[in-house]
């Protein structure tokens, strides 16, 4: 049943920018402006058109069976899905000695939960709870690590996780379950990814199988359902093959975005044999929106770890990597025509301190109550939006820039838990135009993703938590809005409770979604958790939440389609 706060606010001052540091040094990369991209900006790393082609047959039909209740594991599932668990995520490179500043860096200090002012104008339209998804009585039917994502068309959601995935088509009130485990056959996994083609009215559905053997056999599926039947879908099998890679190839963190005519997977890659690639798959969206056979293109690179597409990309697709280079100070950028070759871009960023699994980041709090929920996570890029960017002594300004995000570790007084950061750089020459960070005095900001509305006013959702003092914060989620307006977070979830452990490790979901929400796309739609009741909710549940935000002004243009 629906559960939340249907147009209610929760009013905040809207923050502006506080600070910009003095720094050592300011090198950025700037080419002529007056010069596409296509025209002398000199590639790295990567090689102009170095795209393969392959085909696909026509997708299979499934009528799925539905149900009130999310699916029951079997105790060969779960064992199976531990398994890979333990593995997935896998770690990034390694982190490198802390870097001397580069680049200037501005900071939005992130106003302690609870004590915001009442001038922000941050609307939540509605906050829904999933119900009987979450972990009760310590570990049920879900993963211990959540990995929500959403999408909507109007009145019709969407929603996934691990390891469940569920629909409403009344706007939130009620949700129906799909199985996973079975609709599309056996040996699913995870780390499933869910968008709304609002142009052909498709929604996509990206999930992870991971099978054991000699040799192991790894795939991904992607389903397509027209956007008001979400119990009806065909799908693709997506195998190591699409990527030039062996069949026992584990295939892990996968992630969807979209341009006017192509669907994007991005997937880390980690062949039997050691090491570790990235790899783009580029499929039509008129072919697949009639689950008919396509020819696609793929791209692989071993030099640039985990690609993040940004969201509101229109003729030209654009995907970020930070994990390669120098860690800390270098950043990749892709640009995918859709028609035209993809070249590739290195950029030298403001330094930040990269951290990977276990090496000494700290979210917990002072007095020992939150235990380091951030331990398992890493530096690599988690959100991109075309939009809004930082421009260095000038702010967050509007105008057509790319920006991605990513967590840092903790760094000095001003940032000492560990905080996420936004890169921006100019779209017309792909230049480097400033980072911001989100920085807490009181707790750990991590996890930031990040969402373009129509204005391209940038929203998203991001998990905090530590404490200082006696205070303490659970991890948590929030969501946010930086526009015209200024800078507005909603602490709207608080937990309760400390995170579960994978593999001896404290560890929170490795990535949260937030879409822009549609039709009218002048609001946002994204996801949360935390744990309630005691720790790994052992006296309640981590039920997972949808919700729906935007400004006062946009309020019509999102509630006149609750029931569309």
């Amino acid at each position: 049943m629906f559960r939340g706060t249907h147009g209610t606010r929760n009013f905040g001052k809207a923050l502006p920018i506080v600070a910009t540091l003095v720094v050592l040094s300011t090198v950025f990369v700037f080419a002529d402006a007056t010069r596409p991209p296509s025209g002398g900006l000199a590639p790295g790393g990567g090689s102009l058109g170095a795209v393969v082609n392959g085909t696909s047959g026509p997708a299979t039909v499934v009528h799925a069976t539905t149900s009130s209740t999310p699916p029951t594991l079997t105790a060969a599932q779960r064992a199976a899905i531990e398994a890979h668990t333990a593995q997935s995520n896998r770690a990034a490179p390694a982190p490198e000695s802390t870097l001397a500043a580069n680049g200037a860096v501005a900071t939005v200090a992130m106003p302690r939960p609870g004590t915001s002012a009442a001038s922000s104008d941050f609307v939540l339209q509605r906050n829904s709870v999933i119900p009987a998804s979450g972990i009760s009585g310590g570990y049920g039917n879900v993963s211990k690590v959540q990995e929500p994502s959403t999408d909507n068309n109007g009145k019709y959601v969407f929603q996934t996780g691990n390891w469940y995935a569920s629909y409403s088509n009344n706007n939130g009130a009620n949700w129906t379950y799909l199985n996973p485990f079975s609709i599309f056959g056996a040996n699913f996994c995870c780390d499933q990814v869910t968008i709304y083609d609002a142009a052909r009215g498709k929604q996509y559905w990206e999930l992870q199988y991971v099978a054991a053997g000699s040799p192991a056999t790894n795939k991904l599926v992607l389903a397509e359902a027209t956007g008001t039947n979400l119990a009806s879908w065909c799908y693709y099998n997506i195998t190591p093959d699409w990527f030039g890679e062996p069949a026992d190839t584990a295939i892990d963190y996968n992630d969807l975005s979209l341009t006017n005519n192509y669907l994007y997977l991005a997937s880390n890659l980690f062949p039997k044999a050691g090491g570790s690639k990235s790899g783009l798959i580029r499929m039509p969206l008129d072919s697949l929106s009639t689950c008919a056979g396509f020819t696609y293109n793929r791209y692989v690179t071993a030099t640039y770890f985990t690609l993040k597409g940004v969201q509101g990309a229109t003729d030209v697709a654009y995907f970020g990597s930070d994990g390669g280079g120098t860690l800390g100070s270098s950043f990749r950028i892709i640009r995918w025509p859709e028609v035209g070759s993809l070249t590739t871009y290195d950029r030298t960023v403001a330094a930040f301190t990269y951290f990977s699994r276990s090496s000494g980041q700290n979210c917990t709090s002072a007095d020992g109550a939150v235990t380091n929920w951030c331990q398992y996570a890493d530096s690599r890029t988690l959100g991109g939006a075309k939009g809004r960017g930082y421009l260095n002594g000038t702010g967050f300004v509007s105008g057509n820039y790319l920006s991605w995000s990513f967590n840092a570790k903790q760094s000095g007084t001003a940032r000492p838990f560990p905080y996420s950061r936004l890169v921006s750089f100019r779209e017309s020459d792909l230049s480097y135009s400033g980072a911001v960070d989100f920085a807490a005095t009181w707790g750990a900001i991590q996890f930031l993703t990040l969402a373009p509305n129509a204005r391209g006013d940038i929203g998203g959702a991001f998990a905090w938590g530590g404490g200082t003092g006696t205070t303490h914060y659970f991890p948590s989620s929030a969501a946010f809005i930086w526009d015209d307006y200024g800078y507005t977070p909603n602490y709207y979830l608080w937990g309760t409770g400390n995170t579960c452990t994978s593999s001896g490790i404290p560890r929170w979901g490795d990535y949260y979604t937030a879409r822009a929400w549609k039709p009218s796309m002048l609001g946002w739609i994204a996801v949360g958790w935390a744990y309630t009741g005691g720790d790994c909710a052992s006296g309640g549940t981590d039920a997972p939440h949808n919700i729906v935000f935007s400004r006062s002004r946009d309020t019509t243009s999102i509630t006149r389609y609750w029931n569309n």
